[in-house]
């Protein structure tokens, strides 16, 4: 379930759209890479909730991505 800026509020509230753009570039990475066995998954059993967990500790107000996220997740648009 590839996730939007639009189900961002959902699972974490108060994030500018910029916030937001980084918060589903990150989320949808995890997921992916846990579908395809690349990570193990999180304490909730299930790739969503890994993906949903991490993304939401690395964005929104006075949070800050670190390197290691920005060079393994986010990829630049083009």
């Amino acid at each position: 379930m590839p996730w939007t800026v639009n189900d961002v509020d959902r699972h974490k509230k108060g994030m500018s759209l910029g916030s937001k753009k980084k918060w589903t570039r990150i989320a949808n990475a995890i997921l992916d890479d846990c579908e395809k066995g690349k990570g193990k998954v999180g304490p909730t059993g299930s790739c969503e909730g890994k993906a949903i967990s991490i993304a939401s500790s690395k964005t929104g107000p006075k949070r800050k991505l670190s390197d290691w996220v920005l060079s393994n997740y986010i990829k630049e648009d083009n």
